[in-house]
């Protein structure tokens, strides 16, 4: 609203400027009259230009040069102030005042009634007979950008210029204020100086106290309803104008001359000068009460903002726990926060907001390293569907963090013996009993806990050392935590434990040896390979053996021979190592990994809160895991897994940030997932 009335005062001020020459004086001051203060920028040094361009004219034409006085140009300065308030050449405190001659007389100069002529070299001027001036010229308008503006359009104009041009004048001062980004202008000439004659002053910021009749004075027309965004304020104080000079107003700085009622707070809030603050969705309404003036109720619809960014939050709701250190017991950690909102009201969870936790389960540490970690768990509060808060549905309005201790040795994980049998190079899989010793609560496979196996086949003929890592069903969690006193961040799934297991063949006759109740075999072959894990190509694959040891013996590769099985899919693949010679009894099996291709990020393209990726294919991919985030080490990223497509949308992204974006393909084997490495990272900008 005020761009569109700035522009109206710029089109249309030679309409709006008028000139007065005025010879009589009518002044009327009431007791009920108010003072309204106008504060603006005085801009001394545009108004010496002014006179400068106007005298280099005069000066053509043979006329005076008009001095500016210390009067006449306060006065000036004054009637700019008053013009804010009300455009025309009457005062603001009665419509049959004259505004030059009233400003100067209440700066303690008197007018005469008479005048005498005086010669000089220009010719016969009137003076004042008694007292300080006699006649005087004025021109006003707004919306001058600098002095050869205002200049160009008085002089355009013939009453405006003959005020300018006027022979029987000597002096002048210019009043020039910027108020609300529109200068007001004032000109005054007179044949009388009103006080010293000035040179120059340095521009300033002053407010000037405006004698107004409330009797004149109302509510701008175009705040007659009032409509503002959620957690928004209005961008202005209360706005008014007189009856008279209604499309010209002005904004209250004091409360001196209106009250203001705020019939509605629990919608919205109102300061003493009129400025709004939307707090919840609704409609309601302020009653305005000019002093010994008119009264207006004024509607007030707070709206929820449309195409709100992601993510923002709105800092005047609150939300506290009541305390923020927990010890994990075995179940997820979620305290129930207090919200307040923006006047400290408590709000309903359901009807007001809805609650999002993160890593509040308090899962065993993501680093198998450590034991006990304390992790920063968060409770997010977004608005409810239908809410009255927030800018729109979802919208974050508040977060609280608060910490969980946890430790691994909460779980007790057992198998139900030490030592299995089998067929060479089938694979066994031990069953695993995991639960909480604090209850005794006995966690689901596939529901609470997942099962890896490592080198789980059965060899040819010795003992083979088995491992199975119990890991939580919270997938790809991203744990900011502490350790030993050290801030860390994680990123994988969190491990309840790891526990060893034996297998043998169950044709050969082993006698294992016991020691410290574990099963184990006295002497056995052991292998490595120079790469334990290489890329799906659709040929055989065969990893080279880096060293091969009979117990701490290192052996000649002529002593033992190696094949391949399993060894070109995706997945497990295996090197057999079978003895020759004084060897012949013992073999070992090692496993390697076969993962699938990587791709690679062939675009990008950047939208409001939203990314489009798109990738090369990789046909030996069961489908894609994409991550994104604004660190270039991925902390915190945002993942997506996707199967069968080769672009994908990613939303709820911030704008004017970069974010980070790489791709990895992947293949799911019987019960385990195989990945490629990461794509090489490309980063986007987000409208």
């Amino acid at each position: 609203m005020k761009k569109a009335k700035t522009k109206i005062r710029i089109w249309m001020y030679l309409l709006l400027s008028i000139v007065g020459i005025i010879l009589g004086v009518v002044t009327c001051h009431a007791d009920n009259n108010v003072l309204i203060p106008i504060t603006g920028v005085c801009h001394y040094g545009e108004a010496q230009r002014f006179v400068k361009i106007l005298n280099e004219k005069r000066k053509a034409k043979n006329l005076a040069e008009l001095k500016p006085t210390s009067g006449l140009t306060e006065a000036a300065m004054q009637r700019a102030a008053e013009t804010v308030v009300s455009f025309a050449h009457r005062c603001p405190y009665n419509e049959n005042s004259t505004g030059c001659y009233d400003a100067l007389e209440r700066l303690g100069y008197v007018c005469s009634f008479r005048g005498i002529p005086r010669e000089d070299q220009y010719g016969t001027i009137y003076v004042a007979e008694t007292g300080d001036f006699f006649a005087l010229h004025e021109n006003i308008g707004s919306g001058f950008g600098n002095a050869e503006t205002a200049d160009y359009f008085w002089s355009k104009s013939p009453l405006h210029n003959a005020a300018m041009m006027a022979e029987d004048m000597r002096y002048c001062g210019v009043g020039v204020l910027d108020y609300h980004n529109t200068s007001y202008w004032v000109f005054v000439a007179a044949a009388d100086p009103c006080g010293e004659v000035i040179n120059t002053q340095s521009d300033k910021k002053r407010t000037f106290n405006v004698i107004a009749d409330p009797q004149q004075l109302q509510l701008e027309t175009g705040a007659s309803s009032i409509r503002l965004q959620y957690g928004t304020s209005t961008r202005d104080n209360m706005e008014f104008c007189t009856k008279y000079s209604e499309g010209y107003t002005f904004y209250a700085e004091s409360s001196n001359f209106f009250t203001i009622t705020n019939n509605n707070p629990e919608l919205i809030s109102v300061d003493s000068l009129g400025k709004i603050r939307g707090k919840k969705v609704g409609t309601g309404s302020v009653t305005v009460k000019i002093k010994n003036g008119g009264t207006y109720t004024v509607p007030v619809t707070v709206e929820r903002q449309t195409g709100a960014q992601y993510g923002t939050e709105v800092k005047k709701i609150t939300a506290s726990l009541e305390k923020t250190e927990y010890t994990y017991n075995g179940e997820a950690i979620e305290p129930k926060p207090v919200v307040r909102d923006m006047d400290g009201t408590i709000m309903k969870e359901g009807t007001d907001y809805v609650l999002e936790y993160e890593n509040s389960a308090g899962c065993p540490p993501i680093s198998t390293d450590v034991d006990k970690e304390t992790i920063y768990a968060c409770v997010r509060i977004y608005s409810a569907k239908g809410s009255s808060y927030g800018n729109y549905d979802g919208a974050l309005l508040a977060k609280v963090d608060y910490h969980i201790n946890t430790s691994r040795s909460y779980y007790e994980m057992k198998l139900d013996k030490k030592i299995y049998e089998g067929n060479p190079y089938r694979e066994i899989e031990p069953k695993v009993t995991v639960k909480i010793k604090s209850n005794g609560k006995i966690l689901k496979e596939g529901v609470d806990y997942f099962l890896r196996y490592d080198n789980n086949y059965v060899p040819d003929s010795g003992i083979n050392e088995g491992q199975i890592t119990v890991y939580s069903t919270l997938k790809n969690q991203s744990t900011h935590c502490t350790v030993n006193g050290e801030l860390m961040n994680y990123q994988g799934t969190p491990v309840y434990g790891i526990l060893k297991f034996q297998i043998k063949n169950k044709d050969e006759k082993i006698i294992p040896t016991v020691k410290n109740n574990t099963t184990v075999n006295s002497v056995k072959m052991k292998a490595s390979l120079k790469k334990t894990t290489v890329v799906y190509n659709g040929k055989a694959q065969k990893p080279q053996i880096k060293a091969v040891k009979v117990g701490n013996n290192k052996i000649s590769s002529k002593y033992y021979s190696i094949s391949y099985k399993n060894n070109k899919n995706v997945g497990n693949g295996y090197a057999v190592i079978r003895g020759k010679g004084k060897y012949k009894s013992y073999s070992c099996t090692v496993k390697f990994k076969i993962i699938p291709k990587s791709t690679m990020i062939k675009k990008i393209t950047a939208a409001k809160n939203t990314a489009k990726v798109k990738w090369k294919k990789v046909n030996s991919a069961g489908g894609y895991q994409i991550q994104c985030s604004t660190s270039k080490n991925f902390k915190n990223a945002k993942t997506k897994t996707v199967k069968n497509i080769t672009a994908l949308k990613i939303s709820k992204l911030s704008g004017k940030r970069t974010y980070y974006v790489r791709i990895r393909s992947w293949k799911k084997v019987g019960k385990n997932v195989y990945y490629s490495g990461w794509s090489k990272a490309k980063k986007v900008k987000i409208k």
